[in-house]
């Protein structure tokens, strides 16, 4: 049975005081239900599967996308709108911030 998808808005930035950082040696990712997505810092576009039951946001270093670093997951709601955004705190052990309109 196909499962329908939405085109979701994703933006994902880094903090601004060390964001020049993440954008020379990181990449972010989008994680639907345990499968990873490559992402680029800033506004993505992506299909999400409307059966989604969680949506998570993280980080790796370039060359190593096994790497999972400031994971933050949020239950996906049916009536989610089709833009989530996620910020990445400050400190070096920090995680996303995730907002879902």
């Amino acid at each position: 049975m196909a499962v329908g998808v939405r085109s979701t808005c994703v933006t994902v930035k880094p903090a601004w005081i060390n964001g020049w950082f993440h954008v020379l040696f990181t990449k972010p990712a989008l994680d639907v239900d345990g499968r990873g997505h490559e992402l680029r810092w800033g506004v993505n576009y992506i299909d999400i599967p409307l059966d989604a039951r969680t949506i998570g946001v993280y980080f790796h270093y370039r060359g190593r996308p096994q790497q999972r670093l400031g994971l933050t997951e949020t239950v996906r709601d049916m009536h989610d709108g089709g833009r989530l955004f996620a910020r990445l705190g400050v400190r070096n052990s920090a995680h996303f911030h995730i907002t879902v309109s």
